[in-house]
């Protein structure tokens, strides 16, 4: 666990805080790794959400990062479709908060937006 907390904070540029760490713990984890030295992970974190009145039990997607210098070879993808698998199998629905839009709606992720 300690290595996947550096490679967050070294994948966010230490804008990492351990409020951030707390919400990453817990839950499943899917990590990419070459050998016992993690490059790339996720993890899907059971959370309740309420829409329109109704609970959903969902699977929150946190701390989702790829070591900076080996990102652009796929290695979050490959953690992002683990991270699906656990997802369908598991929870109703999924969830997560991002300015990264065009990675995630390139893995089936579409924005949602509601009225408060």
């Amino acid at each position: 666990m300690r290595q996947i907390r550096r490679l967050l904070v070294d994948s966010f540029d230490g804008d990492f805080a351990d409020e951030d760490w707390e919400h990453t713990v817990g839950g499943w984890h899917v990590v990419v790794a070459d050998g016992d030295v993690p490059l790339s992970h996720a993890s899907v974190v059971s959370r309740g959400l309420e829409v329109a009145g109704r609970p959903f039990r969902v699977g929150y997607v946190e701390g989702v990062a790829t070591t900076p210098a080996r990102r652009r070879e796929g290695l979050a993808s490959l953690a992002m479709a683990e991270v699906s698998e656990v997802l369908r199998h598991t929870f109703e629905m999924g969830a997560l908060s991002t300015g990264l839009h065009d990675f995630y709606s390139g893995h089936g992720w579409i924005a949602w937006s509601s009225r408060c």
